[in-house]
């Protein structure tokens, strides 16, 4: 059995030295495709930093020398619908500027110019996202870097096969 580790190589130079033994037997094409996938790929155009095999990498590096980091929840998206609206009623929606949600905390808020009795209705499937403390401060998604590794297994399965 071939078992092959290559390290998050997050520039160009350093790609020939790191992977002259962790690769070796490994075909070519394979090889090639590894490439690819690395932060200093030209298809990648933003800071290599922000590649998601370097953000996995960095989760992976805070994961393996330390507990897990704390979760951070964070509001993205709540439908909602307000009934006893009257002409005239000046109503206000705040939205809160605290990124991370706590228990007894909101995150968005109606106000009127005068006391009514309005009855506010949220969709019972408000989105948040997940987020990990001191990873990183560039701001991705979750869903991203599931989609990404699930591309990688997808280039590499026929060689499993």
């Amino acid at each position: 059995m071939l078992e092959t580790l290559v390290s998050c190589i997050r520039n160009s130079k350093d790609w020939k030295s790191a992977v002259g033994s962790p690769l070796k037997g490994v075909g070519k094409p394979w090889v090639d495709e590894i490439k690819k996938l690395r932060p200093f790929d030209p298809r990648h155009r933003e800071d290599p930093a922000f590649h998601l095999l370097a953000l996995l990498n960095d989760a992976n590096n805070v994961n393996k020398h330390q507990l897990l980091p704390g979760t951070i929840l964070q509001p993205v998206k709540a439908d909602y619908k307000i009934d006893g609206l009257e002409e005239g009623l000046q109503l206000q929606f705040e939205v809160s500027n605290d990124p991370v949600v706590v228990d007894g905390s909101w995150f968005f808020r109606f106000t009127t110019d005068r006391s009514r009795q309005l009855n506010v209705t949220i969709d019972p499937a408000p989105r948040f996202r997940l987020k990990f403390a001191g990873i990183t401060s560039h701001d991705w998604r979750n869903w991203d870097l599931i989609d990404w590794v699930g591309q990688a297994i997808d280039i590499f399965e026929p060689a499993f096969t």
